[in-house]
């Protein structure tokens, strides 16, 4: 589970960021 979320986490930081940039 904690895996999983690291995962997430990680993913909707990215997702955020591409958004910041555009």
């Amino acid at each position: 589970v904690g895996g999983e979320i690291v995962g997430s986490t990680m993913g909707i930081l990215a997702h955020n960021t591409h958004v910041t940039f555009n």
